[in-house]
Parts: structure tokens; sequence; C-alpha cells
């Protein structure tokens, strides 16, 4: 009957996705009044004339049914919500409703598991952006990783991007660096030889995924989120070992500088470890029971090395659905890219690939830019023929794709309807 709401709810209700006021028929028995008259035999009197009785004929069964009532739909209000709240023996706290409604949006069976995993994850939490992470998290399997709550609602509260925070941490790195060497008289000399190395090899790490020259700097196959998530992870254990030491200097003045440059480059790594993870949780595969609509994709985000500014590109690639790893499969996917030009401002690109043969869609808000990729165009053909791909369609719209939808695809709450039956 639609897109079930949660178990509990009296067999004469349910819940249904659809247009509000809309009438659905529900294929459902219901119990059906029946009354049967039994045939009456009647006998006339005998009269002298006749020699055997005579029966009249029995009249016909007479049979009275009740027709069933259609059920009817109307739009859900506050007091469904409220109801299916004492359902799951919840308090209908104005909270608790905004947990049940948020949890409909994204397509989560409003079950007393579920609100309870959600509840359980939100505690000691106030964020505006913690909720909607909370239900990411539950959506992707991650109910018992509350770590996973704090990182998506970093990120989707302050939307920081990963170039900006991978340069900073470079700057924050290079600023210790440098305050490291004006005090090598609080450390061995063993420790001092040991500590640029590491910090150097890390730095190396950074520029190479900042580095604006080949293609093969942004090449996927070539940046391993895990690895970097790793080395960064274990320079921030090294770190703090290091700030350890230097408590030992509570009132040596070179002491508190390098501690303060220490604290501030363990913050940016983090941040940008952060940001690293959260892509990885929205590469995750959801949940078949909390899935909405057929596409799912893998993401990345890199610094974009064809702009002057630190920027972005973001990369989503389709997985493939009959695959039980849920893999990409490269001859038979669909790619969106969005990035920033100067001329174009925020570009989306949509590319859909059967075989040999490719679909391009641009997005954009800017009108000219569609005469701009009339003159790419052939250029564009030469370059993809040199990969055996044959371009067969070009089109440009405005813009109307956003990646976060994408990624985290919601149900609107106006297409929602409460179907009631009555006997």
């Amino acid at each position: 009957m639609g897109l079930n709401v949660g178990s509990g709810l009296p067999g004469t209700r349910g819940w249904d996705s659809g247009k509000p006021g809309q009438n659905k028929q529900v294929q459902k028995a219901f119990s059906v009044e029946e009354t049967q008259h039994t045939a009456r035999n009647v006998e006339t009197t005998k009269s002298p004339e006749t020699v055997n009785p005579v029966k009249s004929p029995a009249p016909p069964a007479e049979t009275i049914t009740k027709q069933p009532l259609e059920p009817t739909a109307r739009p859900m209000t506050k007091g469904d919500i409220i109801d299916q709240l004492l359902q799951i023996k919840s308090q209908p706290s104005s909270e608790n409703q905004q947990i049940l409604l948020s949890m409909l949006e994204h397509g989560i069976e409003a079950s007393s598991d579920s609100f309870e995993n959600i509840s359980r994850m939100l505690k000691g939490k106030s964020k505006a952006s913690d909720l909607k992470s909370a239900i990411i998290s539950h959506s992707k399997n991650l109910s018992t990783s509350p770590k996973s709550v704090d990182i998506l609602s970093s990120v989707l509260s302050d939307n920081q991007k990963l170039a900006k925070l991978l340069q900073k941490t470079q700057q924050s790195l290079s600023s210790f660096q440098s305050q490291l060497l004006n005090s090598k008289e609080l450390f061995s000399s063993k420790l001092m030889s040991l500590v640029p190395s590491i910090l150097s090899e890390y730095d190396d790490n950074l520029k190479k995924i900042l580095k604006k020259a080949t293609r093969k700097d942004i090449d996927i196959s070539q940046f391993k989120r895990s690895d970097f998530i790793y080395d960064s992870k274990a320079l921030n254990g090294f770190l703090s070992g290091i700030a350890q030491k230097l408590s030992n200097f509570k009132n040596n003045a070179t002491a508190r500088q390098l501690l303060n440059k220490l604290f501030i480059l363990k913050k940016d790594i983090e941040k940008s470890m952060e940001a690293l993870v959260y892509q990885m949780i929205l590469s995750k595969s959801t949940d078949q029971n909390h899935k909405i609509g057929k596409e799912e994709f893998s993401y990345w985000q890199f610094p974009n090395p064809f702009a002057q500014t630190p920027s972005n590109i973001d990369i989503l690639i389709r997985k493939n659905n009959a695959s039980k790893k849920k893999d990409i499969d490269p001859s038979k996917t669909k790619i969106i890219l969005r990035f920033d030009t100067l001329d174009m401002g925020e570009v989306y690109v949509i590319i859909e690939i059967q075989d040999q043969k490719i679909w391009y869609t641009f997005e954009t808000g800017k009108g000219e830019t569609k005469k701009n990729i009339s003159k790419l165009i052939p250029a564009l053909q030469k370059a993809m023929a040199a990969h055996n791909y044959e371009i067969v369609g070009v089109k440009t719209l405005p813009r109307k794709t956003d990646i976060k939808k994408v990624l985290i695809p919601t149900i609107k709450l106006d297409d929602f309807s409460r179907i009631r039956t009555e006997v």
C-alpha cells in the first residue's frame, strides 16, 4: 500500500505515498453483513374440488449485501504524527515529532527500533544538522558508530571544502615546522632528527593532492582516501606525544608558542580527515530498506587542478545495481561532475555512458554558456574519439541538479497521504 510508515498501526489504518486527497483502492476483504431468509412453504386450504393439496411456489431467497466502503486518502496531519509516536510508545514532544517527520522524509520506516536508534545517536547533540546526520548514519548501517554523526554534522553545517581544508593544513604544517626549528633546545637530538622527516613526508602528500599539474594527479585510481586518512591519524598521534613532552615546560615561552602551533595543526589535520571520511560515508551503499530511488553513487571530492584559487571538483559515479559488490561498470554508467569556473560560474556536467556511446548534459546558471559549449563540441568529440568513444548527444540546460539531493535523496512530505478505511 505504498510506503509503509511502520508496524503497529491499527488494522483499519495505513500510510501511503501519493498526492494528498487522492483516493486509492485498497484490495482488502471487508466483513459483509448478509441476511438469508429461508423459503417458506405455504399450503393452500383444501377445497371440496381438490384431491391433492397444491403448494404455492416458494419466493426467491432475499439477500441483503452491504457494499464495502472505499478507503479515502487525505493529507498527513500533525495528529497522525502524534498517533504514530504513541503507537511506538514514544512521547509526542515537538522534538520527537521532528525526528519522525525527518525519518519519513528520508525513507526510514517509523518503527520503534529505528526511532530508538536515531534518538540514541542524538543524545547530547544540539546542532541543527545533527538530526539529518543521525538519519544518514542510520540509513548507512552506522548506528553503532556515533562518531559518524559528528563527522557528517560538522561537514553539513560548516560546508567546508576539501581544497581549502588541505591548503589550511599545509599552511599550519609549515608554520609548525618553522617554530620547531626555533625550539631545538626542548628536544633531544635524536627526536629532532626524526620529527622533520615525518613532517616532510606528510607535506609531500598534501602537495601531491593540491598539485595543479598533470591529469594523473586527479586520477581517482591514484587517490587512496583510506591511505591518507591512515597517515593523518598516525601523524596526529605522533603530535599528541610531542604535546605531552611540551607540557613539562609550562613556564617556557618557546614551548608555549610551539604547543599553540601544534594544536592548530592537529585541529586542521582532523578537519581534513573528517572531510574525507564524510565522502566515504556518502559513498557507502544505503540499506535496501531505506533506499529512495534506483540510483546510487560513489562520491569523491578533489581540489580542482584547473582553478587559480582553491576550489573543488566533485565527482559522482553511478554504482552497478546488478552487482552484489555495488561496483562500477565502466561500459554502462553515469558520471556527474560539479566545478566552478571564472567565466561560467558553477557548472554541472552529466555524462551517460552506454558501451562506447556518450551523452553529455551541461547545466549552468549562465545563459552564454550554451554558446561557449557549442564552440567546444568539435574538440570534445575529437578528444573522446581518441579513447574510442562516440558522442551521440550534447545539450545544455539551466542548472537543476544538486549533489546533496543526489547523494542524500528525500521524499516530499506533501506527497504523503493517510489512507483510512472503516467497516
